[in-house]
């Protein structure tokens, strides 16, 4: 890109450099007024400007260019992490509400066998921990069940045991 202004400024220099030498350094005698120096010195050297300029111009869109791709790359990974922390609330939430209602169902099914319902089923079709609790509940109260029928039947037993004692010891 800067290759015409590069050779345009590398001749300018050397321009420069011969006069100076030719009228300033190695003349005996000083003939070039330093204004008139000064005055060609400064014509030619607008070249450099010119060529710093160029120079400016391309690096800064260079850099523009490098910071809008900085800029597009931040912004992906910024889009990509708030999508990774929807679907970790959206996992979360869903967590949250399936224990919750589980343990809702297992605090029914603890004040139903505290008022003495001692036929309370769970219903849990999971295959993690709560469905392991759901599955030790459920035979909890099937065993105090039979413990309660058999305690019923004995009763009933004792009752007519001590019913024959008491009629024996009547007779």
């Amino acid at each position: 890109r800067l290759g015409a202004q590069a050779e345009d400024f590398t001749a300018t220099l050397l321009k420069v450099r011969n006069h100076l030498e030719e009228h300033v350094v190695s003349p005996m005698v000083l003939e070039l007024p330093w204004p008139e120096f000064d005055a060609f010195a400064t014509a030619e050297l607008d070249v450099v400007l010119q060529f710093n300029a160029a120079i400016y111009e391309l690096v800064a869109g260079i850099l523009d260019n490098r910071l809008a791709e900085q800029k597009n790359t931040l912004m992906g990974i910024f889009l990509v992490q708030g999508a990774l922390l929807l679907v970790i609330l959206y996992l979360y939430a869903g967590f949250f509400v399936s224990v919750k209602n589980t343990v809702e169902r297992f605090a029914r099914g603890a004040r139903q066998v505290s008022n003495g319902d001692l036929t309370v089923h769970l219903e849990l079709d999971n295959r993690d921990e709560m469905g392991q609790l759901t599955q030790a509940f459920n035979q909890m109260t099937r065993k105090v069940q039979e413990v309660m029928k058999m305690l019923v039947g004995n009763s009933g037993e004792v009752d007519n045991q001590a019913k024959r004692v008491n009629a024996v010891a009547i007779a």
